[in-house]
């Protein structure tokens, strides 16, 4: 005897119903590759379409992350940005950090930066400088 309602048992069915429909379709391994593959692919078009839409949300703008602070800040602006442990400067769409707590420096002496990254590891902090140039090629080395 069974203590659920006629409407449950009915759901319950058709899901059985459908689950046998699935399983007859799968005839052999190949179609399960196929599946798996086809369900891979999709997942990964749909994460890089997010990607991509995030990271244009951010294009002319800077990010200036610590563990305290995130702050978004626009490129198109000449600024000084004091945050506790270091001045950062956005100059004609580049930005240098001018002054750091840290003992190598490392941070500074990178120079200005148009797009990319400073890291400032003692004190974690990521500058990110998103710019608008839709560079599509960038050399990251010449070799002869």
């Amino acid at each position: 005897m069974s203590t659920q309602s006629p409407k449950a048992q009915k759901f319950y069915l058709a899901s059985f119903l459908e689950i046998v429909k699935i399983k007859a379709m799968i005839k052999n391994k190949k179609d399960v590759v196929l599946l798996i593959t086809f369900f891979i692919f999709s997942i990964t078009l749909l994460l890089y379409g997010y990607y991509y839409k995030e990271k244009n949300k951010l294009a002319g703008k800077v990010v200036i992350e610590t563990p305290a602070l995130k702050k978004i800040v626009s490129l198109n602006k000449n600024q000084e940005i004091d945050i506790k442990t270091h001045i950062v400067i956005i100059k004609n769409r580049k930005v240098r950090v001018i002054h750091a707590k840290c003992p190598l420096k490392i941070c500074e002496k990178t120079g200005w930066v148009s797009d990319g990254l400073i890291v400032c590891v003692p004190n974690r902090v990521i500058i990110k400088v998103f710019s608008n140039k839709k560079n599509k090629k960038k050399t990251d080395v010449i070799a002869r």
